[in-house]
């Protein structure tokens, strides 16, 4: 089995929305190469927003500093070696995790402290955090890849994702599907351990994974389904063959910027590992039609997923401001060709043909998380 050579990008832009409002970027994002190609960290974090967790910007800076530093020091740590039991190292992890980012929050606090934050009443989630500590509440996804193993933590919501060679799209992590739209665990909850999600992945029996996507939840938002981002991370794959990680880099920020602008209009964040090679002319293997288009994007500049943006509630008003405007534009041109001077049927001279194309939609909707107050 060919050691995998792992190489990384993380990209991370404003919300669409949160431009319009004037709100920073409460995400972050980062990787981290280890020495002598022994592995690649990745690391995605997305702040709460809203008056109850001002700072989570600053929260979710911390969460992806100190995921990258521990996951760093358990890789080194190893020496190369596979764990033989992982529940140990999870447990570690996570507890270690949690103590360190309480502590960078405890620290800022200390150098500039704050208000406790406002509470909700019609929000029971909030009174679970510690005091001044939900100011900074944040998600967080991680992952550290080396040639043998993998291993994953996530708590909140975003999406970790790995696609294989032969094209297979799997989530690494058990998936939380029982909480509504605008609600999700935190690390700023007194139970956050408890929600922390961890696994180790060995690579014995299979190969590494070709592809591994971190991103904060505003890039699945902006897709109708869990298929059309799977596609997405896909599509990708492709760019990354055609073009080669650092042409996808160049592109990256542009492509969220569109992302959030036509889907979601949240901060969107993304962390990629990578371990496959650019395809040259003579390696390209023949695209289907889709993999047509997906090369198509590349050379255009357009954002993976672009034709399979959700629908939104703006979008469908886009969608029939247009119809309606269409419909009222071939009414008249049906009363003028009535009475277009012309034959006894009263057909214009010139046949003439009408064309309406559908403009893009930008969402406006509320993309501050709540954290929940559910188990795990």
């Amino acid at each position: 089995m060919p050691t995998p050579n792992w190489r990384g990008l993380a990209s991370s832009v404003r919300g669409a929305s949160h431009i319009r409002h004037g709100a920073p970027n409460q995400d972050s994002g980062g990787f981290r190469a280890l020495p002598n190609h022994s592995g690649l960290l990745l690391s995605v974090a997305d702040g709460h927003g809203d008056k109850i967790h001002a700072r989570s910007d600053r929260g979710s800076r911390f969460a992806v500093a100190i995921a990258l530093d521990l996951l760093e020091q358990a890789v080194v740590a190893a020496k190369g070696s596979a764990p033989r039991d992982p529940a140990p190292l999870c447990a570690e992890i996570k507890e270690r995790l949690l103590s360190s980012w309480w502590a960078a929050v405890d620290a800022d606090l200390a150098a500039d402290p704050a208000s406790p934050p406002p509470t909700n009443q019609d929000d029971a989630s909030v009174g679970r955090g510690s005091s001044e500590r939900v100011l900074y509440g944040t998600t967080l996804i991680a992952a550290a890849l080396t040639a043998t193993y993998a291993i994953y933590l996530q708590i909140g919501d975003g999406d970790l994702v790995v696609v294989t060679d032969d094209e297979s799209v799997r989530y690494p992590l058990p998936r939380r599907t029982d909480l509504p739209r605008n609600q999700t665990d935190s690390l700023c909850h007194d139970d956050a351990l408890r929600r922390l999600r961890a696994a180790v992945e060995l690579f014995e029996d299979s190969p590494p994974p070709s592809l591994v996507l971190l991103s904060s939840d505003g890039y699945a938002n902006s897709f109708g389904t869990d298929t059309a981002f799977q596609q997405v991370a896909l599509e990708l794959g492709e760019h990354l063959k055609t073009k080669g990680l650092a042409g996808v880099a160049e592109r990256m920020d542009e492509w969220l910027t569109q992302t959030s602008a036509e889907g979601s209009g949240d901060d969107i964040t993304v962390a990629i590992g990578w371990s496959g090679s650019q395809a040259t002319a003579d390696t390209l293997r023949q695209p289907s039609r889709a993999r047509a288009t997906a090369i198509t994007q590349v050379v255009e500049s357009i954002p993976p997923g672009a034709n399979r943006k959700r629908w939104t509630p703006q979008a469908v008003a886009r969608a029939v401001a247009t119809g309606v405007l269409a419909g009222a534009l071939l009414f008249a041109v049906g009363q003028t060709l009535l009475t277009w001077p012309g034959d006894a049927t009263g057909g214009s001279p010139a046949a003439a043909e009408t064309r309406s194309g559908e403009g893009s939609a930008t969402q406006v909707e509320t993309d501050t998380e709540t954290p929940a107050d559910v188990g795990s």
